[in-house]
């Protein structure tokens, strides 16, 4: 007469213990989703940061800086490690206007499209001939006290808001003397140089490939003979 009560104790029992069971692969499956979940979103995150990270370094790694090798007049100062990016637009100047800033007048309209670009203190004069871009700006400092920085390379990230990517080359072409490395600033890579504009002054120019701000220019000969236009006029 006591069966019945015995297995009803068993029947509760079992069910009990598969209700448990039941709920503690429940948990398990909801951990195992939630960092499936995550494993993959970091994984992708990763991977867009590491492609997007190539793309920046891939043409600017190393120590070379283009054809400027060919220039075997040229020494370093100093070794170095090693999307489009948007503007703002302060003004636009019509190609046949002249361009004031910074106490200087600008007149390139037969280099090519010249504007001012980005908004006080931080002006500069773009200038775009074929596929080059230039980036243009002066600095109150002569060319020979820019040469004699204790760090120039610092000097030229800290002033001029880049990552120097190569190592630091100097030397005098076209009767020009020029400071040159390659640099990069947000996901665009160029060509930094540095030229004087007068006994007090330096002239200080970005220069990119307009067509894909993501590469280096392969040739700088044209880049090169433009500086001493650019300089010659500007007053």
């Amino acid at each position: 007469m006591y069966v019945g009560p015995v297995r009803r104790k068993k029947i509760n029992l079992w069910l009990l213990i598969l209700i448990v069971l039941f709920i503690v692969a429940v948990i398990f499956t909801v951990i195992h989703i939630s960092n499936s979940s995550k494993a993959n979103s970091d994984s992708r995150y990763s991977e867009r940061s590491t492609n997007q990270n190539n793309m920046v370094n891939r043409e600017v790694a190393g120590s070379k800086i283009g054809k400027i090798d060919s220039y075997e007049s040229f020494g370093n100062i100093e070794s170095s490690p090693e999307t489009q990016t948007s503007m703002e637009i302060y003004n636009e100047i019509p190609n046949h206007t002249p361009i004031y800033i910074n106490n200087h007048t600008y007149k390139l309209q037969d280099l090519g499209n010249a504007s001012i670009q980005g908004t006080n203190p931080n002006q500069y004069v773009e200038l775009k001939k074929g596929n080059i871009l230039y980036r243009i700006t002066t600095s109150n400092s002569s060319f020979s006290e820019t040469l004699a920085k204790d760090n120039l390379k610092s000097y030229i990230e800290d002033t001029y808001d880049v990552q120097v990517t190569s190592e630091l080359k100097t030397g005098n072409v076209n009767d020009i003397e020029i400071i040159i490395c390659t640099m990069a600033k947000s996901s665009d890579i160029g060509y930094f140089v540095i030229t004087p504009l007068n006994d007090s002054e330096i002239l200080c120019l970005k220069i990119y490939d307009a067509n894909n701000m993501y590469s280096l220019l392969q040739d700088l000969s044209e880049p090169i003979n433009d500086i001493k236009s650019i300089k010659s006029n500007i007053q």
